[in-house]
């Protein structure tokens, strides 16, 4: 009994490793939790929209469906809004999209699209994008071998370095 009376109090305190979404009804709360539901699911270029992950142009070799980036916020965006907003498939025209308020690092809030160069865009068209999580963080679907996950955009980081700006979803 002392053994599992220890084994509880730990499980009860310990610090959680995924940010906490923002109160229930929240746009960008709800974007989030979509996305994280498929935290682990492999990378697969060119894959995932609106109905869910596919196997894209199976950059993974594995066959199996899976998210690009863009494909994950296009899923987790229309799943979040009951299907009323469909984002446009690339990271780019996502972020070029004049619907969405960009807003700067120090205003992001839960939910926000996170734009980034990438390895073949640039400022104005970027071509990777993630969700914002809160503690300066943001999940996303990273690069061909990875797996969707959650990454750090902390000052110092690559991440903070070479960050755009994040893109406000309501509807």
């Amino acid at each position: 009994m002392p053994d599992a009376s220890r084994t509880q109090a730990a499980l009860t305190t310990a610090t959680p490793t995924c940010p906490s979404p923002v109160p229930a009804g929240d746009t960008g709360a709800a974007i989030l939790a979509q996305a994280q539901k498929w935290i682990g699911l492999a990378y697969q270029y060119g894959g995932g929209d609106q109905n869910g992950p596919t196997v894209g142009t199976n950059s993974n070799g594995s066959g199996n469906p899976g998210f690009d980036c863009s494909g994950l916020t296009v899923w987790a965006v229309h799943q979040a809004t009951n299907g009323k907003v469909l984002l446009p498939r690339t990271a780019a025209t996502q972020f070029q999209d004049r619907r969405w308020r960009h807003v700067p690092y120090d205003q992001l809030q839960v939910g926000d699209l996170v734009f980034w160069p990438g390895s073949s865009g640039t400022p104005s068209a970027p071509s990777h994008v993630g969700i914002y999580a809160g503690d300066q963080r943001f999940f996303n679907a990273p690069f061909t071998g990875a797996k969707l996950r959650f990454d750090s955009m902390a000052p110092g980081t690559y991440r903070y370095q070479t960050f755009i700006a994040g893109a406000r979803i309501t509807g």
